[in-house]
């Protein structure tokens, strides 16, 4: 084995190398941050900004204006913490703000003191400058399987298979508590029986209630409420039975929602969850196969370009 000696006292010479970063060349020529940043260039940025408020040594309020543009453009909703992060980490908004980080706060003031609208209401002034500017048709109507995605939770949404199983269990549910409540009213002695349906619906079980509860105002039985207190039977049967009318309305009401589809969600009805070819998992979109649509004046943008986001008639 050889030793090799470390000479420390030598003279080891350094090099410092530029680390001067352009973000201009890292953002795609057709991404998305160019577009908006081309558009707000174009417009009459005072009609939106307030620059009373502004001071020399603040961001600049076009900067900011880009940034919360693209983050709502990207996302449809962008909080003030989020829209620090982006500037911090996405490529894009440093690009917009040439490497400055803005702080949730001055992101806050210049939304609160010097936006002269707000965010939906840019999208609707912008949207008429497309028209104005570009060839743009308002009046569109798909007739292709054309897909676009929905501002919808992903974990909103509501299974008509899975509504449709709870709906069965819930009706065999309901028929055996009024095989029970008939057998306890001819062992009491109650003059009061019920049909067994097909089909129960709302009303009915409303109705069933309804009596219940004149039973009970008659013999004097007191409605009983929290722990330790024993309720008597018809209190149970009573509040068993709104169980049940409340689970069947809210099972027609998605019937209804539905008209038809496999799935909708709680917060936008209109979207239906469906699979993508560039994602594994459901999403919810809109589909010219449900529902008739048209564009609004309410604006996205996809790719190098804007435009109008289709809402449901």
């Amino acid at each position: 084995m050889y030793k090799y000696l470390v000479n420390s006292n030598a003279i080891q010479p350094s090099f410092q190398f530029p680390l001067n970063f352009v973000y201009e060349d890292s953002v795609d020529p057709d991404d998305i941050s160019r577009t908006v940043k081309e558009v707000v260039e174009g417009v009459n940025v005072f009609k939106f900004i307030d620059f009373s408020h502004r001071n020399s040594y603040g961001y600049d309020g076009v900067k900011m204006l880009e940034c919360v543009l693209l983050a709502f453009a990207l996302n449809g909703y962008a909080s003030t913490r989020e829209l620090e992060d982006l500037c911090k980490y996405d490529i894009r908004f440093q690009f917009i703000m040439e490497g400055q980080k803005p702080s949730h706060m001055a992101f806050h003031r210049f939304i609160h003191d010097d936006l002269r609208m707000s965010a939906e209401e840019l999208f609707v002034e912008f949207n008429r400058y497309f028209e104005s500017h570009d060839q743009i048709q308002t009046d569109i109507l798909y007739i292709d399987g054309t897909k676009l995605e929905a501002n919808a939770n992903k974990m909103t949404f509501v299974w008509m298979k899975a509504t449709k199983k709870f709906r069965e269990k819930r009706w065999k549910k309901i028929m055996g508590r009024l095989m029970t409540f008939n057998a306890y009213c001819k062992q009491e002695g109650i003059p009061l029986r019920f049909s067994i349906l097909k089909e129960f619906s709302f009303e009915y079980l409303i109705e069933i209630t309804d009596r219940i509860r004149e039973i009970m105002n008659r013999q004097g039985i007191e409605e009983k409420r929290g722990k330790g207190q024993r309720k008597h039977p018809l209190q149970r049967y009573l509040e068993g039975f709104e169980e049940d009318a409340d689970k069947i309305l809210k099972y027609t009401e998605y019937y209804q929602i539905a008209d038809g589809r496999n799935s909708f969600s709680k917060t936008d009805h209109s979207a239906t969850f469906m699979h993508m070819k560039y994602d594994f998992t459901t999403i919810p979109m809109y589909s010219n196969r449900d529902t008739m649509c048209r564009w609004e004046a309410v604006t996205g943008i996809s790719g190098m370009s804007m435009f109008p986001a289709m809402q449901t008639i």
